[in-house]
């Protein structure tokens, strides 16, 4: 090899090096790579290589980005579901009992109360995407319902039971949610 690089003669950070004209180490792959251009041998497919190098690099992480980004948009929508769905069966549970003290003939006005409420909680409920939590919305509403009418087989600690329950599975899921973003993807139950 003729040109500015003598014969290798030592070791660059543990790898073989050669000694350029100036008389330092240069690493053994960027002396072929220019001796190469320096001898006019052809094309140099080094900058190529090394560009698409950089391409894919920066596709891949592209691609982890907007999975992040998907992952997390689905956890925030997720996240706003479950808080709209405890508001609205917060109001179900309000309007059931409001129904239930007003005696055994209420007002119209208490009767489109609930209504609407449990349409919107119907509503809200089909936007969890986990299962047991719209189960346990879906045992309170029962529940609280039949103590709502004064029904003698439930009683005050079964609703209040599934009342609970229903608010665990709220924040265990929320907890879920959260670990999902250090996860990389949502967790199902």
């Amino acid at each position: 090899m003729g040109g500015r690089y003598s014969t290798v003669s030592g070791e660059f950070g543990g790898r073989p090096s050669r000694r350029s004209w100036e008389g330092r180490d240069v690493p053994l792959f960027v002396s072929f790579a220019s001796t190469a251009a320096a001898d006019g041998g052809g094309l140099d497919a080094t900058p190529f290589i090394a560009v698409g190098g950089v391409i894919v690099g920066a596709l891949i992480a592209g691609g982890v980005r907007l999975l992040g980004d998907r992952v997390e948009r689905r956890a925030e929508t997720q996240r706003e579901a479950v808080y709209a769905v405890q508001e609205a069966a917060l109001n179900l549970r309000t309007a059931l009992r409001n129904y239930g003290a007003a005696g055994p003939r209420p007002a119209t006005s208490l009767q489109d109360a609930v209504d609407l409420a449990n349409g919107r909680l119907d509503l809200l409920v089909h936007r969890l995407s986990r299962t047991t939590l719209r189960l346990k919305v879906a045992d309170w509403r029962e529940l609280g319902e039949l103590y709502a009418v004064g029904d003698p087989e439930v009683t005050n600690a079964m609703e209040e039971t599934a009342w609970k329950t229903v608010h665990y599975q709220c924040g265990r899921y929320v907890r879920d949610l959260d670990k999902s973003r250090w996860l990389g993807g949502p967790l199902q139950r």
